[in-house]
């Protein structure tokens, strides 16, 4: 069974939400057990968290008592402190961390170190938010198979690293 987008129907068995961040809600995936699900005190970590959508998340992730981790580029500062300050209003935890393009674009040990300040000020790492995004300009189609490779490897290889930092830390 696949994720997929539903209209918020409590008789569903499938996961979705009912429209936008700030509207979110928590479907259970099997129908047999309707309790509530405790989110409290779980933390997220949201990747390119200050957006639109980033905020969105974290402050519906904050009115349901998730702390949050926010990870953004250092233009986007004031953005990022909004939200932080949006995500305290409702009683909740939440962590900045800003890095630059290239900082962010291959390197391992960002990833690493987002992962172990959380785990350092929160203990723990429940949700993982990757909502970064890179484009590939077609002008790229025009280069060296060399430099599309390289322009490609650095839009793939952050959001694995992230991931895999995460992985190593929760399945550890």
């Amino acid at each position: 069974m696949t994720a997929q987008y539903i209209p918020h129907d409590p008789e569903s068995f499938q996961f979705g939400t009912n429209g936008s961040a700030r509207e979110i809600s928590i479907i259970p995936l099997q129908r047999e057990e309707k309790k509530k699900v405790d989110l409290h005190g779980k933390v997220a970590l949201i990747i390119g968290g200050a957006s639109e959508r980033g905020q969105s998340l974290a402050v519906a992730f904050a009115e349901r008592g998730i702390h949050v981790a926010l990870v953004y580029l250092n233009q986007d500062h004031a953005r990022a402190a909004q939200i932080k300050e949006e995500v305290e209003q409702r009683a909740q935890q939440c962590l900045l961390v800003a890095g630059d393009e290239s900082e962010a674009d291959v390197d391992e040990h960002f990833a690493q170190d987002v992962i172990m300040q959380i785990l350092q000020r929160f203990g723990r790492l429940d949700i993982f938010i990757n909502l970064s995004a890179h484009r590939f300009p077609l002008g790229n189609l025009l280069s060296s198979a060399e430099d599309q490779l390289a322009a490609l490897r650095s839009r793939i290889f952050p959001h694995f690293n992230m991931m895999k930092a995460a992985l190593d830390q929760i399945a550890g």
